[in-house]
């Protein structure tokens, strides 16, 4: 039996999204939405999980509430690491990044 689905893995992670492409993550925030609705839709008991966040940053926290995600998803999973030491160093660390509160 399913009880869980994660929806995506280290999604502020350049190794997982190309921010490029989506800077904002306005189309990750409307493809976890979607997923998420499917998932409930599909079953109601399994509790949705958004992927392990990594590297731990609130923006990108605050634009998954802005987007309805936070509304969708039963939790957040998290990956431990303050930064993603393979693909950002600390001097390109995004400044928004940096600030605090949610």
């Amino acid at each position: 039996m399913i009880e869980a689905a994660m929806i995506w893995n280290e999604p502020n992670n350049k190794s997982h999204w190309d921010p490029e492409i989506d800077p904002e993550w306005v189309r990750f925030g409307q493809m976890v939405n979607l997923a998420a609705d499917a998932i409930a839709e599909a079953n109601a008991q399994v509790i949705r999980v958004l992927g392990g966040i990594s590297p731990i940053d609130p923006s990108f926290m605050n634009r998954m509430k802005r987007y309805g995600v936070l509304d969708r998803v039963n939790a957040v999973a998290v990956h431990g690491f303050p930064l993603d030491w393979n693909l950002w160093s600390i001097h390109e660390w995004p400044k928004s990044s940096m600030r605090s509160g949610w």
